[in-house]
């Protein structure tokens, strides 16, 4: 299963996707590594997400975050997150990232675009 999160510093919107292609949606509050610790980011992660995804069959994941700017900042996320999803492979980027590279659906030339705020 594939996990795409776009995160700014108040919400995060989740997309888990299935193999068959079914996409279930979820939110949780938002994850900014400037303001909050990888501890931090797990426990409401921990706190939110499993109630509304689970955590079961996840192989990919795609964050796109405010803050994810420096490698120090992607790593704290990376933690935080990678302890409720271990594996890999995880790629954390900035969030403007996401709506350039987020695909919904492999050779569909579709593209899944998160609203970036205002």
């Amino acid at each position: 299963m594939l996990l795409i999160a776009d995160s700014g510093s108040s919400k995060t919107d989740w997309r888990l996707i299935s193999p068959d292609g079914e996409i279930k949606p979820a939110g949780t509050a938002g994850f900014n590594p400037y303001f909050q610790t990888s501890e931090e980011i797990y426990t409401e992660i921990l706190r939110e997400l499993p109630t509304q995804l689970g955590t079961l069959g996840v192989k990919e994941i795609y964050f796109y975050g405010a803050g994810c700017s420096t490698e120090k900042n992607r790593s704290i996320v990376q933690e935080g997150v990678g302890k409720l999803f271990p594996g890999g492979p995880y790629s954390y980027k900035p969030r403007p990232a996401g709506g350039c590279t987020g695909p919904v659906r492999p050779g569909s030339g579709n593209r899944l675009y998160f609203g970036h705020g205002g």
